[in-house]
C-alpha cells in the first residue's frame, strides 16, 4: 500500500509545486533532447547527415545549456522533494544548520578559484582558436 501525501502532517509535507515543476522540467529538457539524438541518429542511418546543415549546429549549439538546466532541476527535484528531513524522521533540515565561522572565506575563495580558472579557460580557448585560424586549419 502507497501512503499518501495526505496522510503526513502538514509540517512534514515537501513543497510539492516547487518539486513538481522541476521534475516535470527535467523530464521534458530530458524528452526533447533524447528525441533530437533520435533523429540524428534515425537520419545518419538514412544516409543522411544533419549535422553538416548550418540549422542543425545553429540548433545544437542553442539547446547546449539545457543539459545543465535538466542538471539544475533534478538536483532541485532531489534536495526540495525531501524536506524537511535530511534524514527521515532523524534530522530536519532547520536542525542541521550550523554557523559555521568563516564560512563566507571559504565560499568566497572557492568562487574566485571558478572565476579565475573560468577566465583562463576562456583566454586559452581565445588564443587557440586565433592561432588555429591564423593557420587556415579551423
Amino acid at each position: 500500500e502507497v501512503t499518501g501525501l495526505d496522510a503526513f502532517p502538514h509540517d512534514e509535507r515537501p513543497p510539492v509545486l516547487v518539486t513538481h515543476l522541476a521534475f516535470q522540467v527535467m523530464v521534458g529538457i530530458g524528452t526533447l533532447l533524447a528525441g533530437l539524438g533520435a533523429v540524428i541518429l534515425w537520419a545518419r542511418w538514412r544516409k543522411k547527415d544533419l549535422t553538416a546543415r548550418r540549422s542543425w549546429l545553429k540548433l545544437l549549439v542553442a539547446l547546449t545549456p539545457l543539459g545543465f538546466v535538466a542538471l539544475e532541476a533534478g538536483w532541485i527535484v532531489t534536495e526540495v522533494g525531501r524536506q524537511p528531513w535530511i534524514l527521515y524522521r532523524v534530522l530536519r533540515t532547520a536542525d542541521a544548520v550550523t554557523p559555521v565561522p568563516g564560512l563566507g572565506w571559504s565560499f568566497a575563495l572557492i568562487v574566485t578559484l571558478y572565476l579565475s580558472l573560468g577566465a583562463l579557460a576562456m583566454f586559452l580557448l581565445g588564443r587557440w582558436f586565433v592561432i588555429e585560424s591564423e593557420r587556415g586549419d579551423a
